[in-house]
């Protein structure tokens, strides 16, 4: 039984997963550990999402929050003082309104990641050395290998995130000569953009600098090459693509899935494209969708999405949803409108087993009068939930802004269907009629003896002592599963009133009160034959007629929601 409780565990949490970190292995003695989480949340509450961390020779975990300004992207970081020549220990706890999720996924307390710190060696020497590689470290122009004109060659790159740099330390050279001097060096980003032309052909750039404790990171260094004008490319391009394979063993149970991806992005000299593609092995038709794709064109003006995104008009309306559709956000200086259509799930029909649910009543009519009836309604479905939203809004996005969100969502009635190719009904609610009496088995041994008491509380259409007074009902090669089986449906102690003497014989415990059960199950399209052929159901008088088709009114109603906000942005020196 653990074992099963830890295999529905292990499957619970990893075919629900919405998070995603790529652990970090090593950090140089002093400097802060930037923690990285994206979440998809599929539109759930967020309740916490929290950092747990500790060193080697700690017991207890300190706890920060992760936050984030776009729902999406949460971050947290481990302060400096706290690296210091023990390991670090961190996990991610993650809580929603309806859901657990926790990285590493298994019991992360115990199993937590582990960073490795390294402590820098002095060198007796007067040369410069350097720890590890510096991430976060974002070139925005030139790209490496790209090809570009000497007239439009800006040198740019962004290193927003390292507050430990020391951008006095900071060298810029060209080719082998120092341009530093020349060159716009600011807290978070530099710029170089050269007086005089450059030559047709391959040249470098060749970026250092060092943190606060005057350690220099190792070198950036990329290429570039200058093209005639005639030369220029219209069209660049780059991607990749890769596979993740995931495989857990816990106590001879394994489980295992794989995630393929792929990234393809373009530019032109008016617009960019990106292509972005994830299909898992997780993919199930009777769930939410796993997979997720998405392409997007973008310029100065236009940003248009299609496939899998994230929109976000602010935190009340649309807070990053993920939303499967379209998506064109128009933006100018003093105009701005965004406008989405597409789905927030995607509509489930639901499995054969349990697509259909049985009913059985008496019903009255001044015409018929008393007469038996089945209902066959549609069950274990999902709707398709479309999303129509329309944001407007004026002003600077930068100073002032006033904006209108208009979101509706509506359930799509029609993208469930009425019935399931292959659907299997379950008959109990005819079978339960001919189930046994309770009966209190004192020898428990699932037959009723002669010395057992029988509870002749249940109304039966017949009785024989062969089968512990249970109907036989036919075998038919329309029922896909025809099986009989003794529950256990209470306990007689000896202070049940009538049975006190006969109870006490079983001790404390009690004796058990069972009942023999029959479990029938056919294909929709059967029913009207098996109605018809077992004599048993013939008496209860249920024709074709006295089936009631539900076509709508089923247990799940459809939903329809609108929202209508307002927000206004005001940013200047003196109010915010």
């Amino acid at each position: 039984m653990y074992y099963n409780i830890l295999l529905l565990l292990l499957f619970s949490f990893t075919f629900s997963q919405t998070i995603n970190h790529d652990p970090i292995q090593t950090i140089k003695k002093g400097l802060p550990i930037d923690i990285d989480v994206f979440a998809d949340l599929q539109g759930q509450e967020l309740k916490s999402f929290n950092l747990f961390y500790k060193n080697s020779n700690q017991m207890g975990y300190f706890k920060e929050d992760l936050i984030t300004e776009d729902g999406v992207y949460y971050s947290s970081k481990i302060p400096s003082d706290f690296i210091n020549d023990s390991d670090i220990y961190y996990y991610i706890y993650l809580e929603t309104e309806s859901d657990i999720f926790t990285l590493p996924i298994l019991e992360p307390d115990l199993n937590p990641f582990r960073v490795n710190v390294l402590e820098e060696k002095q060198d007796i020497s007067n040369e410069i050395t350097f720890s590890n590689s510096i991430s976060h470290v974002n070139i925005i122009a030139p790209q490496h290998k790209e090809k570009i004109l000497s007239d439009n060659l800006v040198v740019s790159v962004s290193y927003y995130g390292h507050d430990t740099i020391d951008i006095n330390s900071i060298i810029v050279s060209l080719d082998g000569s120092d341009v530093t001097s020349v060159t716009n060096i600011k807290n978070n980003y530099l710029i170089f953009t050269p007086s005089f032309s450059l030559a047709p052909g391959e040249h470098e750039i060749v970026l250092l600098f060092a943190d606060d404790t005057g350690t220099y990171f190792q070198p950036i260094v990329w290429s570039f090459t200058i093209i005639e004008k005639d030369e220029k490319e219209s069209f660049t391009y780059s991607g990749k693509v890769w596979s993740d394979y995931t495989d857990n063993i816990i106590d001879g149970y394994s489980s295992s899935y794989n995630t393929s991806s792929v990234h393809f992005s373009g530019k032109t000299e008016w617009m960019k494209f990106n292509f972005k593609g994830r299909q898992s092995s997780l993919e199930n038709p009777l769930e939410q969708s796993k997979n997720r794709y998405s392409f997007r064109m973008k310029n100065n003006f236009v940003d248009i999405h299609y496939g899998d995104f994230y929109p976000q008009f602010d935190p009340i309306t649309l807070n990053g949803n993920r939303v499967r559709g379209v998506g064109f956000n128009l933006h100018t200086k003093f105009f701005q409108i965004n406008m989405i259509k597409g789905e927030l799930n995607r509509a489930i029909q639901g499995s054969i087993d349990d697509a259909l649910d049985l009913s059985y009543s008496e019903e009255y009519d001044e015409f018929q009068g008393d007469y038996n009836q089945l209902t066959l309604s549609r069950n274990d479905y999902t709707f398709q939930n479309e999303l129509t939203a329309l944001r407007l809004s004026i002003g600077n996005k930068e100073k002032f802004n006033w904006g209108l969100n208009l979101v509706k969502v509506k359930d799509n009635i029609g993208s469930v269907n009425t019935m399931v190719d292959g659907a299997i009904i379950n008959l109990d609610a005819i079978t339960e009629l001919f189930d046994s009496d309770y009966y209190v088995d004192f020898n428990d041994n699932d037959i009723y003896d002669g010395d057992d008491i029988l509870y002749e509380d249940i109304n039966i259409l017949g009785t024989d002592d062969t089968f512990d007074y249970m109907t036989v009902i036919q075998e038919l090669e329309e029922f896909i599963v025809h099986e009989t089986s003794t529950i256990i449906v209470g306990t007689c102690f000896p202070t049940t009133p009538d049975f006190t003497v006969e109870c006490a014989s079983c001790g404390t415990e009690g004796c058990p009160i069972k009942q023999k059960i029959q479990n029938i199950e056919i294909l929709y399209d059967d029913l009207v034959t098996v109605l018809d052929e077992v004599p048993e159901f013939n008496d209860l008088d249920i024709d074709e007629d006295n089936i009631n088709y539900l076509e709508e009114d089923w247990s799940d109603t459809p939903k329809d929601n609108f929202v209508i906000g307002t927000d206004m942005k005001i940013n200047s020196n003196t109010i915010k």
